[in-house]
């Protein structure tokens, strides 16, 4: 589930790209277009998944607080 979990939310990240022309996704974006895919997948798989996406350099994580949730900023490096 693990390989697939990273690569089912890069994929999701990329089509966010290139759909929306933005720079900047936020965790909770990523988690309703996965929920349509994937009831099964949980929030946990969608961290791990943006952390080993940030280790091998692929994006950059930045967490802020919306409405005493925690949220996450993903940013693509170029």
């Amino acid at each position: 589930m693990k390989g697939l979990a990273v690569a089912l939310v890069q994929d999701v990240i990329e089509t966010f790209y290139k759909l929306r022309k933005q720079e900047v996704v936020t965790s909770d974006e990523i988690m309703e277009l996965l929920k349509r895919a994937r009831p099964d997948i949980t929030e946990a798989d969608v961290r791990k998944a943006l952390m080993v996406l940030e280790l091998h350099g692929k994006i950059y994580v930045k967490r802020v607080v919306k409405g005493g949730k925690d949220v996450y900023q993903i940013i693509r490096r170029q």
